[in-house]
């Protein structure tokens, strides 16, 4: 079944949430890291940091209003990410569980709304849409309204989403194929 699932995974998914080379991967992984990666974080709050991370960089390309509509055009646009993060980028040892999942951001998104945009240690960033509490906090932010309204969001991709529809049309298939089957065997019977 595992299989099956990956197969017609990989087969559905022509087209990806976010058009992207490897260059973009590894690019959207080593910010995730610099950003928030090596932080003292609990393995979930970390977790939590890098894929909505991982979505405001998104967020801000889709949107086209944050230096350009490429994951390179919003990272290096005038005043955009810490230059202690730009100057390390390519140079850090971002581990491989990062970069799978920024290939995993990439080709299914996330469940963080599009109006999340900003990220940082400082407080006064927009409105508060989540906070994840360490030294420094990590803030979460909108453009304005949804004050706090991430406080319990629980981050993830869309890959589970993606998986548990394509297990479903699989059983049903598989329900088909059955019925079919059973039909013809009734036929054939004397």
């Amino acid at each position: 079944m595992k299989f099956l699932v990956s197969l017609i995974l990989t087969l559905t998914i022509i087209t990806p949430f976010f058009e992207h080379s490897e260059a973009d991967t590894q690019l959207l992984a080593d910010v995730m890291w610099l950003e928030n990666g090596s932080t003292g974080y609990t393995e979930e709050d970390n977790k939590q940091c890098l894929i909505i991370t991982g979505a405001v960089v998104l967020n801000r390309a889709r949107s086209g209003e944050w230096g350009g509509t490429s994951i390179y055009d919003v990272i290096y646009a005038k005043g955009q990410y810490a230059y202690e993060t730009k100057k390390n980028i390519g140079k850090c040892k971002t581990p491989q569980y990062v970069v799978d999942l920024a290939e995993e951001i990439l080709t299914y998104g996330t469940n963080v709304p599009d109006y999340v945009v900003y990220q940082s240690t400082q407080k006064n960033l927009g409105t508060v849409w989540k906070i994840i509490k360490y030294k420094p906090n990590e803030y979460f932010a909108t453009d304005g309204g949804h004050y706090m309204e991430g406080k319990d969001f629980v981050a993830k991709t869309n890959k589970e989403q993606y998986e548990e529809q394509i297990k479903h049309f699989i059983r049903k298939i598989i329900r088909q194929w059955n019925k079919s089957l059973n039909k013809l065997l009734k036929k054939l019977q004397p």
